[in-house]
């Protein structure tokens, strides 16, 4: 029988300061955004070689920016944009206009003839700023012209490559006295500044240009395949008069959204979410007996549900602390206790009971977690409440118990009892606190026998049981060919992915949630 099934069909760092938490673009770093809100003038340089989602970042910079709004494209046809980014233009008085680049003929060339013949008109001296604008790429002289001065406004060109290596290249063969990419470059950005603009120039290259220094941002986009799943990471390089908190933020693409990955404030699990019925997890569609809903639609849709008699392996990198790989199990658990079931939970050594059963506490009256739910501690019960200590299997050695496997006769006694017919019981599991309790009683654990506890209580009991091990540990290597779903959860800069191993599946970036669900899964892509 399969771990899983497929869902029945139903339809810490600083806090982010208010004015961020309100902007329209949420999506996107949070120093990026202040950056953004600050008054123009202002350049941004996006670059990266190509297939980052440097048109997606710039194009929700874009979405989100309040007031007038211009796309210059000439890689791609304004037909292909609205149809690639159908939500780019929501309409409102701050419609997103497109200047069509793709096919503009006016080479630096015909700048210079226009050029000459207004500095014939008005003179040697002619207007400075007539002069730079005619020294523009057609494109670019419609976008400027569209802008009002005085109001904040936004163009994006994507990409510059192509719009400024095409300019410079319909010259004649004879370019002397014409100006080349570089004073072109020069001459944009001295233009941009007559005006309350905001500039995003995306640039299809990974390495610095002079652009990096005349602008007064610089954002990098990086992509990489590891272990078979694409990952993307945007690196903050530059944003002049904002202080960077955090320099890289992994991002993804789903659904030609650009969404960024904001470091995980620990804080809410401690404390926040733990005072909250939100373990409970989101609303459970209706359930065949002996599964558990996993309390996250993301989840499910994606890994099914929980069955009764399987075993599921969570491989988790060294880094990541028991509250974090917590998020995974508690609404399971919540949802086992809610429906009758009871729960065995053993956690890592330094965790005190009081931490374990408190969360379900708040949403459970004492007495049915006395009689439901069982906690395992190598620290006996010293400074445990008596409402906690009814909860809790405390092992001491040398006691007067013989010294054996606790597995089959404390926890197998409590486990095998089926309260509610058709509800499956629960047991999480974590092999450091395995190991401490065979500490405990002088006995030996070795991936063999632990294998072979973990087999004996899918053959024998009506429960799922989770297994909680760090990467790499040989008792969870030894259960490869009993966990039919294997999770692998890895901690980078702050942020906790989760991955499938089987079933194989992209990344998935776990991430603080509401009220409703104890966290939530961005699908990385």
């Amino acid at each position: 029988m399969s771990v899983i099934s497929s869902p029945p069909s139903s339809s810490s760092p600083d806090r982010i300061p208010a004015d961020i938490e309100t902007d329209p673009c949420p999506a996107i770093p949070s120093e990026l955004r202040k950056f953004l809100s600050r008054p123009g003038p202002q350049s941004l340089l996006i670059r990266g070689p190509p297939g980052c989602g440097k048109t997606t970042l710039a194009l929700s910079l874009l979405d989100g920016f309040s007031g007038t709004r211009v796309l210059v494209t000439n890689r791609v046809t304004k037909a292909e944009i609205q149809a690639d980014f159908p939500w780019l233009d929501r309409g409102g008085p701050d419609r997103v206009r497109i200047v069509d680049g793709a096919f503009a003929s006016q080479g630096v060339a015909r700048a210079a003839e226009a050029v000459g013949a207004v500095t014939g008109f008005l003179g040697a001296t002619g207007n400075d700023d007539l002069t730079r604008f005619l020294w523009l790429p057609v494109s670019l002289q419609e976008a400027y012209a569209s802008l009002d001065p005085l109001r904040p406004a936004m163009v994006v060109i994507d990409s510059w490559d192509s719009l400024v290596e095409e300019f410079v290249a319909k010259a004649a063969t004879e370019r002397v006295g014409l100006p080349d990419r570089q004073d072109v470059e020069r001459l944009l950005l001295a233009y941009m500044r007559r005006s309350a603009v905001t500039l995003v120039i995306v640039l299809e290259r990974d390495v610095q240009s002079q652009l990096d220094y005349l602008v007064s941002g610089v954002v990098v986009a990086h992509k990489q395949s590891v272990e078979g799943r694409l990952e993307r990471t945007l690196s903050l390089a530059k944003l002049r008069g904002v202080r960077i908190r955090t320099a890289g933020y992994p991002y993804t693409l789903e659904g030609a959204h650009f969404r960024s990955i904001d470091p995980f404030r620990h804080e809410t699990i401690r404390f926040n979410r733990r005072r909250t019925p939100a373990l409970r997890g989101e609303p459970s569609p209706q359930l065949l007996p002996g599964q558990i809903w996993p309390g996250n639609r993301d989840f499910a849709e994606e890994f099914g549900v929980f069955e009764g008699g399987t075993t599921t392996v969570v491989e988790c990198d060294p880094a990541i602390a028991f509250p974090v790989s917590a998020l995974l199990v508690e609404a399971p658990v919540a949802l086992t206790l809610a429906a009758g079931g009871r729960v065995l939970i053993i956690p890592p050594p330094g965790t005190q009971p009081g931490d374990v059963y408190q969360p379900y506490r708040a949403i459970f009256p004492a007495e049915k977690l006395a009689a439901l739910l069982r906690i395992f501690s190598v620290a006996g019960t010293e400074g445990v409440t008596g409402e906690v200590q009814a909860c809790v299997l405390a092992l001491h050695r040398g006691s007067d118990e013989a010294p054996t496997d606790p597995i089959f006769h404390h926890a197998f006694e409590f486990i095998r009892t089926v309260e509610t017919e058709g509800v499956s019981n629960l047991i999480v599991r974590t092999t450091s606190g395995q190991r401490a309790l065979a500490q405990l009683l002088s006995l030996p654990v070795t991936p063999e026998n632990f294998a072979q506890v973990t087999a004996a209580y899918v053959a024998n009991l009506a429960a799922h049981q989770i297994v909680i091990g760090n990467i790499g540990d040989r008792l969870l290597e030894a259960l490869n060919d009993l966990g039919s779903l294997r999770l692998q959860l890895r901690a980078r800069e702050g942020r906790y992915f989760l991955n499938g191993i089987r079933p194989f599946t992209s990344s998935f970036a776990l991430a603080e949630c509401d009220d409703i669900s104890p966290y939530d899964l961005i699908r990385m892509v």
